[in-house]
């Protein structure tokens, strides 16, 4: 491998390494939205990734959400690794189509409609991951009396659409001013 490509290389995961630790600490900056549902919070710690998802490429969002749950996990879990592989998969659900959309064709244009299909994509994902695999994993922890049907419409829809729609508008905000940033190349 040449100098080069090696420089490349090593900047690339040096600016990953730096949005997934933004990523991180955002992780610490969440409140919820609902008192009722007082686990569902909302957080901009998706930011990072679809910003480095879309100056450097799909998989480089991926992996920025990959570390952010991991360090989340061993830092601040609360739920067994529960709610990290939700937060992943779901931030994935995003993450990956909004990249790859705006990875073809880099226009704001493509970058709305990418965030547009990302935000979908979670939104329906949200309470299907929800019935099969989460309440089930906690059902003990929630009562008898715990209503999964409104759960699911007055809890998980509510907040995955708030939280879709308020980290695609900063990203829509942040990323052109960024975007220079992320680009440059080392001398």
């Amino acid at each position: 491998m040449n100098t080069r490509g090696t420089k490349m290389s090593m900047s690339t995961m040096a600016k990953i390494g730096a949005l997934s630790a933004l990523a991180v600490g955002l992780m610490y900056l969440e409140f919820p939205i609902f008192s009722v549902y007082p686990w569902l919070k909302l957080d901009f710690a998706d930011v990072p990734a679809l910003i480095g998802g879309f100056a450097l490429g799909p998989v480089a969002g991926v992996v920025i959400e990959v570390i952010k749950n991991f360090f989340n996990f061993i830092l601040k879990s609360s739920t067994g690794g529960v709610g990290e592989i939700a937060n992943l998969t779901l931030a994935i659900a995003l993450v990956l189509p909004a990249s790859i959309i705006y990875k073809r064709k880099k226009s704001r244009k493509s970058a709305i409609i990418g965030l547009s299909v990302g935000s979908v994509c979670m939104i329906a994902l949200a309470p299907v991951l929800n019935y099969y695999v989460l309440i089930p994993l906690f059902i003990g922890f929630l009562g008898a009396d715990f209503d999964i049907g409104l759960y699911l419409v007055a809890g998980t829809l509510p907040i995955t659409a708030i939280k879709a729609a308020a980290e695609s508008i900063v990203v829509i905000l942040l990323y052109k001013r960024l975007s220079d940033i992320l680009h440059k190349q080392p001398q």
